[in-house]
């Protein structure tokens, strides 16, 4: 987990919006057990695609326009994941795990 290479999504508890995030601190352990873990925000700060020179964006390779032609990141707020947010973590439709915000570091938008 703490390699950045793993990056599933929050979905806040009562919501269906799905958040990227990307571990970059935490310890792996088997299913069932709690662990606490620092993630960051994949789409932080991006707004759309639209204008912008994809060659030198920062954007992560799997969402690159010629992967995902249609996609744009307008209306990515991350304001709903602070301290105390339920949330499940998800890969694709799969529900793997849940947990809460314990803290947001400032300077993260939202």
């Amino acid at each position: 987990m703490s390699n950045g290479s793993y990056r599933p999504h929050l979905v806040v508890k009562g919501c269906d919006h799905y958040l990227g995030v990307q571990f970059v601190e935490g310890e792996e352990r088997a299913l069932g057990q709690t662990v606490l873990a620092k993630a960051k925000l994949v789409y932080d700060g991006i707004r759309s695609l639209e204008g912008t020179d994809l060659s030198t964006a920062t954007i992560p390779s799997e969402c690159r326009e010629d992967a995902c032609p249609s996609l744009t990141f307008d209306g990515v707020d991350y304001s709903a994941l602070r301290a105390g947010t339920a949330f499940f973590l998800v890969e694709g439709a799969h529900n793997v795990g849940e947990g809460w915000v314990i803290e947001r570091a400032e300077g993260s938008s939202g």
